[in-house]
């Protein structure tokens, strides 16, 4: 699946800044649910271009690489999802596992174009 810039544009919660985001189709890896607006790393990428992610935990060695567009349910071990590679997001918005806080990692969301701002409604 090639990437793709969207005119289409449906203003939630997750978003903090301006409808100009780059989506790409993916490949989530680990059953589990995962929750629109979860921070997702890179693992590979296959010869029809398509990249594997799986959920981002934070580590030393880990870096953010999109965030998920939909909701999704992974039953056995992957499943197809959309996810945002670019783009602002509201913090209170965004979902990481484990037991640390997205605000921890707002530098390494921005140095791959993940923009994180605190709405104040």
């Amino acid at each position: 699946m090639a990437e793709q810039i969207t005119d289409v544009f449906a203003w939630d919660d997750l978003f903090a800044g301006p409808p100009h985001i780059a989506a790409k189709g993916v490949v989530i890896s680990g059953a589990g649910t995962y929750k629109r607006g979860q921070i997702l790393q890179y693992v590979s990428t296959d010869a029809a271009g398509v990249d594997t992610v799986k959920a981002y935990v934070g580590g030393t060695n880990d870096a953010p690489y999109a965030i998920l567009a939909d909701p999704v349910v992974v039953v056995t071990t992957t499943a197809r999802a959309s996810a945002y590679l670019s783009g602002e997001y509201n913090l209170a918005a965004l979902r990481i596992d484990g037991t640390i806080a997205v605000k921890d990692h707002v530098e390494k969301l921005r140095k791959v174009g993940l923009i994180v701002k605190t709405v104040v409604k």
